[in-house]
C-alpha cells in the first residue's frame, strides 16, 4: 500500500469530519488519557491495519494491539487497543471506525464468495467500480479476503467493453457519407 497516498487520504478524511475543531471534545481536560478497545460486532474478516497505524502516528495515539488484515474474527474478538489523549480518541475514533468496518466488510464479503466457491482455480475478482477516493483500500480489502485485484485504473491494461464497440461502430456510421 502507498503509505505517501494514505497518509494524505486520512489527512484528509480528518479535515473533512472534525473541521475547526470538535466543541464537544473541547470541553474534556487536554491532560486527561483514555484508551479505546474496539472489538467486533459480527463474525468476519478484519482489514484496516494500515489505517489504524497510520492514523495512530498522524494522531499521536499508542497501537498496544492490532490484528493483521486477513484475520478471521468472530464476535467479541479485540480487533484493536488504542492508548492516548482522550480528545484525540474522540476526534479520531469516526473515520478510524468507518474506514475499518467498510474494509472489513468487503474483506469479508470477498472471503465468502471465495469459500463459497471452493474451487482453487476460480479467482475471486474486483473491478474499477470502487468508491471515488477509496479506491486503493477497497482493493486492498478484497486482497485481504482472499479475492484478486483486476486492474487498478484504466492504464493498467487494454479491455475492449461492448460500449467502446457500440460507440465505435456508430461514430464511424454517422461520420462517413459519399465522397466528393
Amino acid at each position: 500500500m502507498n503509505k505517501i497516498a494514505l497518509r494524505e487520504q486520512l489527512t484528509a478524511f480528518l479535515h473533512e469530519d472534525i473541521g475547526f475543531g470538535d466543541i464537544s471534545s473541547g470541553l474534556i481536560d487536554q491532560r486527561e488519557t483514555s484508551f479505546a478497545i474496539i472489538t467486533a460486532k459480527m463474525d468476519g474478516v478484519f482489514c484496516g491495519m494500515d489505517v489504524v497505524l497510520e492514523l495512530a502516528q498522524m494522531q499521536r495515539l499508542v497501537v498496544e494491539s492490532c490484528l493483521s488484515d486477513g484475520a478471521v474474527v468472530k464476535t467479541g474478538d479485540t480487533l484493536f487497543i488504542l492508548n492516548g489523549k482522550t480528545r484525540t480518541l474522540l476526534e479520531t475514533e469516526r473515520v478510524l471506525l468507518n474506514l475499518v468496518q467498510h474494509l472489513s466488510g468487503i474483506a469479508t464479503m470477498t472471503r465468502r464468495c471465495v469459500e463459497r466457491l471452493a474451487d482453487p482455480t476460480i479467482a475471486v475478482t474486483d473491478t474499477r467500480k470502487t468508491t471515488p477516493g477509496l479506491r486503493m483500500l477497497e482493493k486492498h480489502a478484497v486482497r485481504s479476503g482472499g479475492g484478486k485485484n483486476h486492474r487498478l485504473r484504466l492504464d493498467d491494461a487494454v479491455m475492449i467493453k461492448d460500449n467502446h464497440i457500440t460507440h465505435s461502430v456508430g461514430s464511424r456510421t454517422r461520420s462517413s457519407g459519399p465522397e466528393h
